[in-house]
């Protein structure tokens, strides 16, 4: 009978594929979190400085006789286009479910997820 020692498993290497923490996604999650935020910030500002400058440019028009504006018509527009939750009315719960749909269409698994939010925040932030 011969006495031998058990062998421990081998350990893990943390770059393996199957492994729970991967370094490359870690990073990349988060980089594409700090340029998406980045980049919605700025879209934002851009979209609601041309938004406000062509309500200003309409009211502008209309109030010198050139054109009339039918703005039933196009609160009825915007109502069926944002109100996404299909409640009547647009508000905040909208915009929840919206920036919901968005992270899910970009992200699918929860390492990304969580780092691409942290970054997406980030770059929010401080871009």
């Amino acid at each position: 009978m011969s006495l031998t020692r058990p062998v421990a498993p081998p350990a893990r290497n943390p770059l393996d594929k199957d492994s729970f923490l991967r370094s490359k996604e870690i990073s990349f999650g988060s980089a594409m979190g700090v340029c998406s935020g980045y980049l919605f910030k700025k879209l934002g500002k851009m979209f609601v400085l041309v938004a406000g400058l062509g309500y200003v440019t309409l009211q502008m028009l209309a109030n010198a006789g050139y054109i009339q504006v039918n703005w039933m018509l196009i609160e009825s527009r915007f109502n069926d286009k944002l109100d996404l939750d299909r409640d009547g009315k647009v508000t905040v719960k909208d915009a929840k479910y919206g920036l919901n749909w968005i992270t899910d269409l970009l992200t699918r698994n929860v390492q990304f997820k969580s780092t691409f939010v942290g970054g997406f925040y980030l770059g929010f932030r401080y871009g």
